[in-house]
């Protein structure tokens, strides 16, 4: 049962440190009726966030994408959730997202969102290829967002991420096993972990190729031409087509032309893989 993972007390410390510096955040509610759906969410008031998931989550086109992958009483497995947009976007038609998002700060945003979306299941943890405390870099003392940088070849600072930071990591699969948790049928798995999707991704063998889930993983901004190479080499090696979501706009009935090669896709793009199962 991982009794030596649990970091609720960390977590306590760790949000009573930032309200004494005056570096935590506070929540708002925001109800809102998009693609026939109506359901609300904790907005993070913290000024790095903005207002992205207005026109990049909760936009009805995105819905619509989103209601053709994950399948009618479904899992989706969220990776990397920060304040849990995302999981709530999936919420709306899976029948369970189990969300892992190692940061105290954002993790008390996600389990708001859990709060008022229940089929959220959310993990105060990291996934990795490593167990234990880790630490991670942030852009800024209120712990916006950030990763493993010292994992990444340009390293840390790459894009702006240098305040530290200890999180916990745990092995997915390990997990899931241990704790007993009914995984139900996956039909998506997205990943957001800064550069180190590639490496997740290889802890995941087992459950993806139960599963067969759509992937969609990130194209860091600090990865260079090598960790994209290793992140492609991994999702083909489990016998996935890659797309390019800048190319389709997330639309799995238009995925456009295949990429094949690390030089169909810009380095320092930002965005992310669509990825399907070659059945």
């Amino acid at each position: 049962m991982y009794p030596e993972y649990d970091v609720t007390d960390y977590r306590e410390q760790f949000l009573d440190v930032l309200k004494q510096t005056n570096n935590h955040y506070d929540t708002r509610v925001v109800d809102l009726d998009k693609f026939g759906k109506k359901f609300s969410y904790h907005k993070w008031l913290h000024p790095y966030q903005g207002d992205w998931e207005l026109t990049e989550v909760f936009d009805s086109v995105i819905l619509n994408n989103l209601s053709k992958i994950i399948t009618p009483n479904s899992t989706v497995i969220d990776i990397g959730a920060q304040a849990g947009n995302m999981s709530v976007a999936y919420s709306l038609f899976a029948k369970q997202v189990i969300s892992f998002e190692p940061n105290p700060a954002t993790f008390e945003v996600l389990e708001k969102n859990s709060q008022v979306n229940p089929n959220i299941i959310p993990y105060n943890y990291a996934i990795s290829d490593e167990e234990g405390a880790l630490t991670f870099h942030y852009s800024d003392e209120g712990f916006c967002n950030g990763g493993f940088a010292t994992r990444t070849e340009f390293g840390i600072g790459v894009t702006g991420h240098i305040v530290p930071i200890d999180v916990v990591a745990i092995n997915f699969e390990k997990f899931v096993e241990e704790n007993d948790i009914d995984l139900g049928n996956i039909s998506l798995i997205k990943i957001d972990a800064e550069g180190h999707d590639k490496d997740i991704l290889k802890t995941l063998k087992k459950t993806i190729s139960e599963h067969k889930p759509v992937l969609i993983t990130e194209i860091y901004t600090g990865s260079n031409k090598n960790e994209i190479a290793e992140l492609m080499s991994v999702i083909h090696s489990m016998g996935y087509k890659i797309y390019d979501e800048d190319k389709n706009d997330a639309d799995i009935d238009n995925l456009g032309q295949e990429v094949l090669s690390p030089n169909d896709i810009n380095p320092r793009s930002g965005h992310n893989l669509i990825c399907i199962y070659d059945s």
